[in-house]
């Protein structure tokens, strides 16, 4: 959907359909329309592009404290785990404490995909590769 189309699909839904609704949601499921940050340039658009690369591929603690919350954090490492203990080589890795400070799931994170991006599989190029495919799908041109 585009900036043009969620702006008059919000239009309609909140002054036609329902003009006198007190609560407004941006959640799909409630009816709402998503009116998040808009890429309008060709400079927004490749800084957010950046900024996504950076959350799937970074090894740079800074970065990724940066970028990341602590739930994110969390997903980030679990589905790590799941790929790291799926490969063929069956690696042994274990998760991260839930009450693990940030700092310390950063680092397993970074560990984590240092580990991950160091088989040899050209995962940092695939997952970059589908980073943007997803960008482009969700932003087109």
């Amino acid at each position: 959907m585009s900036c043009v189309d969620s702006a008059i699909r919000y239009m309609h839904l909140n002054n036609v359909e329902t003009p006198y609704k007190v609560e407004r949601s941006e959640k799909e499921s409630e009816g709402g329309v998503n009116l998040g940050r808009l890429l309008a340039t060709n400079t927004d658009r490749e800084e957010e592009l950046d900024r996504l690369k950076t959350r799937g591929t970074s090894v740079n603690e800074k970065e990724l404290a940066a970028v990341f919350i602590v739930k994110e954090l969390e997903v980030e490492i679990a589905k790590l785990v799941l790929l790291l203990k799926s490969h063929p080589f069956g690696l042994d890795v274990e998760d991260v404490p839930s009450k693990a400070l940030k700092e310390e799931k950063v680092k397993k994170l970074v560990k984590l995909r240092s580990i991950y991006f160091g088989q040899g599989i050209d995962a940092r190029r695939r997952i970059e590769s589908d980073i943007v495919d997803s960008f482009n799908n969700q932003y087109p041109e």
